[in-house]
């Protein structure tokens, strides 16, 4: 019988906490959606702004002069102050909205301690020159212990808020249900330690909270491998050739899952051929997880569809039914693990088009066409490589393509938007922070389609504006849609 191990996602509502006076610190238009929202419950709150004249127009105007103007308020129930000092002072929760460059300079103007404070950052950034995110820096320079930190998160758009419609915000308690235990590799030792002391992993996914007596850390694969029957491969492609270098112990004879939408570099495998041509194991222990799945989305308890591929398809349904499925994620299962891979490292690709089309200001209606095109030209693709019977119109292939290419929590749309504003492609590395798989990808499957020499003009374009270096602005018809 398999052990089968995997997180899956449950919010707490049974905490209460009394948040006493609430003031919102900032003034732009997340500020004033988050204002809008806590005065109609509270119908008091504080409110910090830098600017006297903005203030002074806005308890003239009952809106905010500069954003949002839309948006009315009852200005009776706002205590205006460009004091920061007051607010502090005179308010138990303070929620912090103003743009990451310039929280260092509203705190410096501060004499109150914060320590004692209930902060909520709703900062969509990192703290410059610290390089850390706002409850790090509330928590390392002002003490401010992690009970009293939180954060919110979205899909947050101010400007939906600010309509009323319908959104999702989350200050999260997230547990580990189903098995009670898991095993979990990570490679760094402070981010381990980190990730005990906080009760969250420091660096991604912050609101997620675990009881971590749940979970067995470790930084040596090895102890991971020896003492777990499933193990689920959720690394950036390109460094898991420098993870499994490590290994000392075989893997023949465990049931491996990945959940890595991109190529092994240099082997151009899909990680499926790669587990089985390196480290043999069989194809009835290989399967892997496809979306759409943005993990965002799945933290929020967000309805998603996740699909399982295995040629076993019974092993498919066991991990799909007693691991992953809940109210919010429904599953299904496919025989089609190579055709699964492929599509989800091709979506990438075609995300990057998207956005770099989105950067020169394209509109939707191209969009479209893009996305038409490009789920023709993945089936064209797959057909050659995997020639079985399979519909693209199923959602690990379709809707995994569209959810990468339009939403906003996509990291491959937003590097290719940065391309598309004329970022050159190292810089939009460095500002993004994170890894866009789609970059790594589109090279991967350029080599691999010179020996398949299937019709693809859409990845012969991002290719050669990402690895050519040629414009997007002025080569735009590479794209031949």
């Amino acid at each position: 019988m398999l052990q089968l191990y995997i997180i899956n996602y449950s919010l707490n509502i049974n905490e209460v906490y009394n948040c006493g006076k609430i003031a919102i610190i900032g003034g732009g238009s997340w500020a004033t959606a988050i204002a809008k929202i806590v005065v109609g419950h509270t119908h008091h709150i504080g409110w910090y702004m830098r600017r006297d004249d903005r203030i002074e127009d806005f308890k003239r105007m009952g809106h905010n002069p500069a954003y949002l103007m839309s948006a009315r308020f009852n200005v009776e129930e706002i205590f205006f102050s460009s004091d920061i000092n007051k607010i502090v002072q005179n308010y138990d929760t303070l929620v912090f909205v103003t743009p990451s460059p310039y929280l260092k300079n509203h705190l410096k103007k501060l004499k109150t301690r914060l320590s004692d404070k209930f902060i909520i950052t709703a900062i969509k950034g990192i703290v410059p020159d610290e390089n850390l995110v706002c409850s790090e820096y509330f928590h390392q320079v002002y003490d401010v212990p992690y009970e009293n930190l939180a954060c919110i998160g979205g899909p947050s758009h101010a400007e939906e808020v600010a309509l009323e419609r319908l959104s999702y915000l989350t200050i999260a308690k997230i547990v580990v249900g189903h098995t009670h235990h898991i095993g979990w590799y990570m490679r760094r030792d402070d981010r381990i330690e980190d990730f005990k002391r906080m009760g969250h992993n420091p660096a991604y996914l912050m609101s997620a909270r675990f009881n971590v007596e749940e979970i067995f850390f470790s930084s040596d694969i090895n102890k991971i491998v020896q003492n777990y029957d499933t193990l689920v491969f959720v690394t950036p492609s390109p460094y898991l050739k420098n993870h499994l270098k490590k290994l000392k112990t075989r893997l023949s004879d465990k049931f491996i899952i990945t959940a890595i939408k991109g190529i092994v570099p240099d082997e151009n495998l899909v990680c499926s051929e790669y587990f089985h041509q390196v480290y043999d194991v069989p194809y009835e222990n290989l399967a892997c997880i496809g979306g759409p799945s943005h993990a965002e989305e799945v933290a929020l308890e967000r309805l998603s569809y996740l699909t399982v591929g295995c040629s076993d398809t019974e092993k498919a349904r066991a991990f799909a039914n007693d691991c992953l499925a809940s109210e919010f994620i429904k599953t299904k299962t496919s025989s089609d693990v190579i055709g699964i891979e492929y599509s989800s490292v091709l979506k990438n690709v075609y995300a990057i088009a998207a956005g770099i089309c989105g950067g020169l200001k394209y509109g939707d209606n191209f969009q479209a066409v893009l996305m038409s095109n490009a789920v023709q030209e993945m089936h064209r693709f797959l057909t050659a490589v995997h020639p079985i019977d399979r519909s693209m119109y199923d959602s690990v292939y379709l809707g995994d393509l569209l959810v990468t290419g339009y939403s906003n929590f996509s990291r491959n749309r937003t590097f290719g938007t940065m391309i598309g504003k004329g970022y050159s492609v190292k810089s939009a590395q460095i500002e993004m922070e994170m890894i866009a798989e789609g970059y790594f990808g589109t090279k991967c499957m350029k080599e691999i389609n010179r020996h398949m020499h299937v019709n693809m003009p859409i990845l012969d374009a991002v290719y050669n504006i990402l690895y050519e270096r040629i414009s997007p602005q002025l080569y735009t018809f590479l794209f031949n849609v």
